[in-house]
This record gives structure tokens, sequence and C-alpha cells, in this order.
């Protein structure tokens, strides 16, 4: 089984704090495990909706980061092929969004992640399936 070196938490860190859309988002890794990552973004203004609730993209944005480092998390870079989100309850009110993101299966060019975003109080807010195609092994 791969081994997440500190090369790779080195390198994840560094992508989420300096490039594309996770340095707006302000995403943060909290947990890193082969195959099963959690990550988490504290709740600004830039993170809402009209309606004072976390806009869908930012949950979307979320699960589908997170996702992918629990993909490349297993030694592999990969893209997103596709995904499948469910807004479950309104997070009005909340402070952060918490993104488990796992493995479910993986092939030869092929991973299937399923991601649960929860608030601070453990409340469920939404679940996303997402497929990501594998590229070239990570090398360090």
């Amino acid at each position: 089984m791969y081994q997440v070196s500190d090369e790779y938490l080195k390198r994840a860190h560094f992508l989420l704090n300096n490039v594309g859309l996770t340095v707006e988002l302000e995403i943060q890794l909290t947990k890193v495990i082969p195959g099963s990552i959690t990550g988490e973004i504290r709740l600004k203004d830039k993170h809402m909706n009209f309606s004072e609730n976390v806009h869908g993209g930012t949950y979307f944005s979320l699960a589908d980061t997170i996702g992918g480092f629990a993909v490349t998390s297993m030694g592999r870079y990969c893209t997103t092929i596709n995904g499948t989100i469910h807004y479950l309850r309104a997070s009005a009110g909340c402070n952060k969004l918490i993104c488990h993101a796992k493995v479910i299966n993986q092939s030869t060019n092929l991973a299937w992640v399923e991601t649960k975003i929860e608030n601070e109080h453990g409340d469920l807010l939404s679940t996303c399936e997402l497929n990501y195609f594998l590229l070239e092994e990570i090398e360090y």
C-alpha cells in the first residue's frame, strides 16, 4: 500500500495555499490517511450565497478538492470525470464545513470517491459521489 510521505504532505499544503481556487476558498487538510482525507473551510462572507447560506459551489469545490486528495494520497495524480452532489440541509449558522472523503474503489484508470460534508456540530449537510480518471504515478 502507498504510504503518505512528508514530501506529499508538503506538496499538498503548498498547492492548497498557493495554486488556484483553493487559495481563495481557504481549504485546509486536517487528516491524511491513504485513501481517506479530511479537510475543512472556515466560513466567511465570500463563501455565502444571497440567502446567507453556503453557496453550492463552495460545497462542490470542497468535495472535489478533498476527494482528489483522497485519490492522490494513494499515489496517482487524477482529474475529475464527474460528480453528483446532494444538498441535504441548509448551512445557516455554521462557522465551518468539514469534508470527509474516502476512496471506495480504484481500478487501473478510475477511482470512485464518496464525500460527506458536515458542520462543526456534526450535522450532515451534503454528500457527493465523484469519479476521477487516474493519471501518472506520483514520484518524490
